[in-house]
């Protein structure tokens, strides 16, 4: 009797031993994954921790902790940055954990203020590209907007807000493509409207004939006489065989005071008006107005102009 009580016993006591061995194997093996960031092996190994010793603290306080880590890595690779905050602080706030587990949800904590300050920066740059759009300012606009796009934006956290610029940027391209193609149409606009109205200008002038230039006229030596009217040029000089008379083939009136004339074989000349219309220069003379009857005094009786 008294064998079979030592027999059980130390067979007790192995069994005790192989418990602790297979506790302690799994336990090293979780640490061991947790610095390689393997997460379902050390939830595992520490699973298994407890199986071997289910009300041991250590096993549970770091299986809890990696079960938190897992779950902040998890939410930060969704997006759910609030989530993956209140996880990592869970990591934390056990006690006797791992503090390598505590450093890197320290870690993800602070990525997570990062991600959410630069999300800030980003919105406030979404805001100013929107005000500078509705502004009409494109390509202010463009330059906020793609200067932002160039920046490191793969994170599941600003997958919406890079849409969101994408969407402007290819808004504001297009609003802008659309105001040059207007501007060139007024443009376009403008320049024949300029065109009709100087041809309509010109074909008043044209009708209006010589205009202001009509008359007669005495250069101011008192040495030739010119009578000028819409259809010819008529001059002459007193006690000279000096007569022209020059039929005008076209008027082209410049403004109000200057006007084109050509005549059939000669290059086309200008005549220009000034002191009020009553001087006419020519590009040889200038001439006073004067009246028929003063215009032919100066021949004497000789001639007259017609």
């Amino acid at each position: 009797m008294r064998k079979l009580v030592i027999l059980i016993g130390s067979f007790l006591l192995l069994l005790v031993g192989c418990s602790n061995e297979a506790y302690e194997q799994a336990i090293s093996e979780g640490v061991a994954a947790l610095e390689k960031e393997d997460y379902e092996k050390a939830e595992a190994s520490f699973a298994h921790a407890l199986e071997e010793k289910a009300d041991d603290k250590e096993a549970k306080v770091l299986l809890k902790q990696t079960e938190y880590m897992q779950e902040a890595v998890e939410q930060m690779e969704n997006g759910d940055l609030d989530t993956a905050a209140d996880a990592a602080q869970m990591v934390i706030d056990l006690e006797d954990g791992s503090t390598l587990l505590v450093e890197l949800a320290k870690e993800i904590q602070e990525e997570i203020e990062i991600y959410k300050e630069k999300y800030e920066e980003y919105i406030a740059s979404y805001e100013e590209a929107k005000k500078q759009y509705d502004s009409e300012e494109y390509d202010d606009a463009i330059v906020i907007l793609e200067a932002v796009l160039e920046e490191e934006m793969e994170h599941t956290f600003f997958e919406q807000v890079k849409l969101d610029f994408e969407d402007l940027l290819e808004e504001v391209k297009a609003a802008k493509e659309e105001a040059i193609l207007a501007a060139e149409e007024e443009e376009k606009r403008k320049v024949e409207e300029e065109a009709k109205q100087k041809q309509e200008e010109e074909q008043k002038a044209s009708a209006q004939g010589i205009g202001e230039l009509a008359g007669y006229w005495l250069s101011k030596e008192n040495n030739i006489a010119c009578h000028i009217t819409s259809s010819y040029m008529h001059c002459a000089m007193p006690y000279s065989d000096f007569i022209t008379h020059h039929e005008i083939s076209d008027i082209t009136h410049i403004n109000a005071t200057e006007v084109e004339i050509t005549i059939p074989g000669e290059a086309p000349f200008i005549l220009k008006l000034s002191d009020n219309n009553g001087t006419l220069h020519t590009p040889a003379y200038a001439y006073q107005r004067v009246s028929k009857e003063e215009a032919n005094a100066i021949f004497d009786g000789h001639y007259e102009l017609q």
